[in-house]
C-alpha cells in the first residue's frame, strides 16, 4: 500500500539551465514544425496540404467531411471533448485532424501552443504534429496505432501511475522551458471577461461569495511557487498508452506552472480514490524529483491547486455552455468538488 505521508522531505524538477532554442514557429506557413528524419514523403504531404487548406478556411466539421468524401479520403469522427477530431487514412499512414470549435478562439493562444506542442515532441513526450496552424487551431497529428486513452481502471494500476510519475518528472526536469506561463488566477479573470451574463457564475449557488474569497485568498501563495513546464490539462483522455510508452496530447493550455499542478490535475480529472493518489505521488517523488518541500507541504499544495482547477473549470464550462455547448453535467460536479474542497483548504 501507497502511503504519501511516509515521505519526510522532497524536491521537485530540476533546474532550468538553458531554453530550447531549436523549437521555433514557421513563421512563412504559420505551422509548428517536425524534425526532418520524421518528415512525411511528398506525395503524403500534397494529401495533408490539400486536407489542412480547405480546414484552415471552413473548420465546419460537415463541410470537410463532404470535402474528404469528394476527394475519396477515408476518415472517421473520432472523440473529444471540446474538438471535433476526425481520424483520415492516407496512403502513408494515418493522422487525426483537429477542427477547433471556433468559440475557442478566445481561450487559446495557438502559437504558445505550437511552440510548446513542439517542445513537447522533442522531449519524448508528445505525438508528432506536422500541422499545427496557429490561425485557425486546425492541427494534424500522426495516429499512433494500438493506443488508447487511460481509463478509470488503469489509472489505479501501479504500472500505469509509474508511467505517469516519470513523464511528468521528464516533463518538469527537462533543460527546456516552454513560451508562457499559465496561471490559474489569470484564466480565471480572462474567462471571466468573456462570459457575458455574469451570473451563471456569481449565482450559480448561494454560497458562490465564499467560494470566490476563498479563491482569491490563493493567489499570492500560488505566485510564489516555483514554476516548470507543465501541461496543465491532463485529463485522462490526453494520455494515451501505446505499449510500454506513455504519451500526453493536447497541450493548449500548457505552460509554466507549479509542478504539482499537473499533478493534481491527474488526480481530480480521474477521480482517483485516495490510495491511487499516494500512488502516483510516490512513484513520482521516489524517482528523485525534487525542490526541497515537505510531503506536509507537498500536500497542501496539491489540495490547493484541486480547489482552484474545479473553480477555474466550472468557469471555463459556463464560458462553453453559454457559447452553445453541452457538457451535460460536468460544470455541476466541477463546482461541488470546489464546495467540498473549500473546506480542507490549508
Amino acid at each position: 500500500m501507497c502511503k504519501f505521508k511516509r515521505f519526510g522531505r522532497f524536491r521537485i524538477g530540476k533546474p532550468l539551465t538553458r531554453a530550447v532554442r531549436n523549437a521555433k514557429i514557421c513563421k512563412d506557413k504559420l505551422l509548428a514544425p517536425i524534425p526532418k528524419c520524421q518528415a512525411t514523403n511528398q506525395s503524403i504531404n500534397q494529401s495533408i496540404d490539400k486536407i489542412v487548406g480547405f480546414a484552415r478556411t471552413c473548420r465546419k466539421p460537415g463541410e470537410v467531411f463532404d470535402f474528404l468524401t469528394r476527394h475519396a479520403v477515408p476518415f472517421s469522427p473520432i472523440g473529444g471533448m471540446t474538438n471535433q477530431n476526425i481520424l483520415l487514412d492516407l496512403p502513408g499512414g494515418k493522422f487525426v485532424l483537429r477542427l477547433p470549435h471556433s468559440a475557442r478562439a478566445a481561450l487559446i493562444d495557438r502559437g504558445h501552443e505550437a511552440f510548446n506542442n513542439d517542445v513537447a515532441y522533442r522531449a519524448g513526450l508528445n505525438v508528432e504534429t506536422p500541422v499545427l496552424d496557429v490561425r485557425s487551431g486546425v492541427k494534424l497529428t500522426r495516429y499512433l496505432e494500438n493506443a488508447a486513452p487511460l481509463n478509470q481502471t488503469q489509472l489505479q494500476d501501479g504500472r500505469c501511475l509509474r508511467l505517469i510519475a516519470g513523464n511528468l518528472r521528464r516533463l518538469h526536469g527537462g533543460n527546456f522551458a516552454f513560451r508562457n506561463t499559465f496561471n490559474a488566477f489569470d484564466a480565471f479573470r480572462r474567462y471571466f471577461s468573456l462570459l457575458q451574463d455574469k451570473d451563471l457564475f456569481l449565482k450559480a449557488d448561494a454560497r458562490m461569495d465564499r467560494l470566490a474569497d476563498a479563491f482569491w485568498r490563493l493567489e499570492g501563495v500560488c505566485r510564489k511557487l516555483p514554476l516548470r513546464p507543465c501541461h496543465n490539462d491532463l485529463v485522462p483522455e490526453n494520455m494515451l498508452l501505446q505499449g510500454e510508452g506513455l504519451f500526453f496530447i493536447d497541450w493548449e493550455y500548457s505552460g509554466m506552472n507549479d509542478p504539482l499542478f499537473d499533478l493534481a490535475a491527474v488526480i481530480e480529472e480521474g477521480r482517483m480514490p485516495s490510495e491511487a493518489a499516494d500512488c502516483l505521488l510516490e512513484a513520482y517523488f521516489a524517482g528523485g524529483a525534487s525542490d526541497g518541500i515537505s510531503a506536509r507541504d507537498a500536500a497542501a499544495r496539491l489540495t490547493i491547486h484541486r480547489f482552484c482547477q474545479n473553480v477555474l473549470w466550472f468557469l471555463w464550462t459556463k464560458v462553453k455552455e453559454e457559447q452553445g455547448e453541452d457538457f451535460g453535467g460536468y460544470a455541476a460536479r466541477r463546482l461541488a468538488a470546489a464546495f467540498e474542497l473549500s473546506a480542507v483548504l490549508p
